[in-house]
């Protein structure tokens, strides 16, 4: 099964110039708003030296602080152990005979690309074959090479190498069978271009190398099939965007992994959310006549449609979150042709994902924030019991072999997986990620805040047993947003550097996440985003009411969009938290659309030059709303120079506001990691120490 998701990952792009304002009345106030203060734009010039010595003077301060704490080493040195451990689970994927794996540890900190036969690793006992050491890759290049993913076909693969762990990419064609790069086989410069294989020696291209290649987002805007031993510019242009478009891709449909394609599609993401889908059949380009917020996926003469909003058509109407089912020959031929309803949400049971296989369809649904796998049988869900007590995922699958490698996992249990026989139709135990800790000690419980307008908010504290001890240290971690849900998980890092100190630790599933389906997500978008922030500070609150923690005990933390949410929170209610790590963060929302990827995102939060958008975002946007005369926490920023996703200009340039109305704060910058902070294990040790200890200092040590 084939199926589309051209914008869930938050992307990279470059910066761009800004649009007029609505009017000309508006625009003077609106350009001002953007541009000013400029005592601090010098910061937004990622390596420039001011701004470099900027990072590594703040850095200093920081780092003085935290390292010079005798909790640091052994948080960093212990966690750096579990991430080099030759015992952790292998994350692998399956192509023909082959389970692939990318591996690390501390003799190969950048790591191997390598497979072993399926046969062997599902009998626990592979002879791994190395095809790429990137350590040796970057000693011999000289180049501080990160690992960037691949996309394989048959004995070839077009594999992606960051510098720094950036999302632009250099792009080379590998031999799987030589274990050879190959010379003037398929390769792209260091850009943001997507690829796809048509055939062994046809790709899809839709480069991002010139300024006429890109959108006004800074992603690709053409999409060229190339042939072997063409440049890019004698390639076939099969489809153009507008410059007004985010991206453009291409990609293909197979009944088999190997074998020949089945559909060769085009589509366009017309921002994060809404995208359109085409077939290109005998030099025709078809539109596939469904919403531009569904998510299409291909299997066999099916066309399967995930509905992220309400659709009308004929006289039936669907809900968000249903499944449909279309023959594809019949739609195309007929745009009002039938559909079969194969699930329709409701409050309790909410589709996540599905898959399907020889016919038949596998659904893994949300039970209040929980996943459970079901097999869709004429109208009836059986469920397929896995694990009790326990979030599912889906972790590897085989069509050409016929199983699935399902996942499950909780805050206090390790992963564990299973192999799926589909044709015998067994499940069987296959491996268990090793404790990193005791259990026995600890608690996982599930409560309910209520937000200002009466939503029932679900969250998860984990935390020592025997609560009648009274308040202690919490930490709140929440994302809410691009409907990315956030699910129990086991970590040993959260018990090391918490839970053992008798902190408690917090998820809360508030809106703008999936946890509740595409209506939860949507509840805050754009102008009503102030809905995701209701939700945190409810959360607080009631761990506060229900004597959990205290105002004066609580921290919280959040990356990303998560560290949009925690600068909001601790500026909207700074008597509420005591300590915010902000990681990775967008402050400045009032030019996030300016900077990298921010113009992608523009379907999340609206663009700040309409004025009603304008309006919303200046009741929230952290940099606009500090102030010099309250009382904030000692906020502890963290970002990645090397993050060309989301500017580390937002973290430094609220960090220097903060410094000039005489804030406390601490600032920790990696030169390196890209939108993740760290390019390898000792970095991610490092950050994690960092974190925890902050937080301990914060929260844990009597003042």
């Amino acid at each position: 099964m084939f199926q589309w998701s051209p914008c869930l990952l938050v992307l990279a792009l470059t910066t761009i110039s800004i649009s007029a304002c609505a009017t000309t009345s508006e625009e003077t106030e609106c350009k001002s708003m953007i541009h000013e203060p400029a005592e601090d734009l010098f910061l937004e010039e990622i390596h420039g030296d001011r701004a470099l010595q900027w990072v590594k003077d703040h850095n200093a301060r920081s780092l003085d602080r935290l390292q010079s704490d005798p909790r640091f080493e052994p948080i960093k040195s212990q966690t750096l152990k579990i991430l080099n451990s030759p015992d952790k689970l292998l994350q692998v994927t399956f192509r023909e005979d082959y389970a692939y794996n990318f591996w690390r540890d501390a003799k190969n900190q950048r790591g191997l690309w390598r497979r072993t036969k399926i046969k062997d690793f599902l009998k626990k006992k592979p002879k791994w074959e190395t095809l790429i050491d990137f350590d040796k890759l970057a000693e011999t290049e000289k180049e501080n090479w990160v690992y960037g993913g691949v996309v394989a076909f048959k004995n070839r693969a077009l594999v992606s190498l960051s510098r720094g762990g950036k999302d632009a990419k250099v792009v080379r064609e590998f031999d799987t069978e030589t274990k050879q790069f190959i010379t003037d086989g398929f390769s792209l410069p260091e850009s943001k271009s997507r690829l796809a294989w048509i055939d062994e020696d046809t790709i899809f291209v839709a480069p991002a190398i010139d300024a006429d290649d890109l959108t006004d987002s800074g992603y690709p805007r053409k999409v060229f099939v190339l042939k072997r031993g063409q440049s890019l510019e004698q390639g076939t242009l099969v489809f153009e965007g507008d410059k007004s478009n985010v991206s453009v891709g291409g990609s293909t449909v197979r009944d088999e992994e190997s074998g020949p394609a089945k559909h060769r599609l085009v589509y366009r993401s017309l921002d994060f959310f809404n995208n359109e889908y085409y077939l290109l059949r005998n030099g025709q380009t078809l539109k596939l006549p469904v919403p531009t917020t569904a998510e299409p996926s291909f299997d066999e003469d099916s066309l399967y449609v995930e509905l992220k909003e309400e659709w009308s058509r004929g006289d039936a109407t669907y809900t968000a979150g249903s499944l449909l089912r279309f023959n594809l020959e019949d739609l195309l031929a007929d745009g009002n042709a039938p559909a079969e309803l194969l699930f329709k949400p409701s409050h309790e049971k909410i589709l996540s994902s599905f898959f399907v296989h020889r016919g038949r369809r596998f659904l893994l649904l949300s039970e209040h924030v929980t996943l459970h796998l079901y097999e869709l049988i004429g109208d009836k869900l059986k469920p397929i019991q896995i694990a009790d007590n326990a979030s599912i995922g889906l972790s590897s699958y085989s069509k050409s072999q016929n199983l699935l490698i399902v996942s499950a996992e909780g805050f206090l249990k390790p992963e564990t997986r299973f192999v799926f026989d589909l044709t015998k139709n067994t499940i069987s135990e296959f491996d268990q990620q090793p404790a990193r800790f005791d259990a026995t000690p600890y608690e996982v419980n599930q409560h309910f805040a209520t937000s200002p307008d009466g939503t029932r908010v679900p969250y998860y504290v984990v935390g020592k047993k025997n609560s009648s001890r009274g308040p202690r240290p919490a930490i709140i971690h929440a994302y809410g947003g691009f409907e990315v849900s956030q699910r129990p998980h086991y970590s040993a890092s959260i018990e090391l550097g918490w839970l053992k100190n008798d902190g408690v630790w917090v998820l809360a599933n508030i809106r703008g996440g999936g946890e509740y389906g595409p209506d939860w997500h949507r509840a805050a978008l754009k102008e009503k985003r102030q809905k995701a922030f209701d939700d945190f500070h409810a959360v607080a609150e009631d761990l506060i009411q229900r004597k959990i923690t205290t105002a004066q005990q609580l921290g919280i933390v959040g990356g990303s969009n998560g560290g949009l949410l925690t600068g909001v929170a601790f500026t909207q209610r700074p008597d509420l938290y005591e300590a915010a790590a902000v990681q990775v963060p967008l402050l400045d929302m009032m030019r996030y659309h300016l900077l990298l990827a921010g113009a992608s995102w523009m379907g999340e939060y609206g663009n700040p030059e309409d004025p009603v958008i304008r309006e919303a975002i200046l009741k929230y946007s952290p940099y606009q709303n500090v102030k010099a005369d309250v009382n904030y926490p000692e906020v502890f920023f963290m970002t990645s120079t090397a993050d060309d996703r989301v500017h580390p200009g937002h973290a430094r340039r609220m960090a220097a506001k903060m410094e000039r109305q005489g804030h406390p704060f601490l600032y920790y910058e990696n030169i390196e990691g890209g939108h993740g902070g760290a390019a390898n294990y000792e970095q991610t040790a490092l950050w994690v120490a960092l974190e925890y200890v902050y937080f301990q200092q914060k929260l844990m040590d009597k003042k």
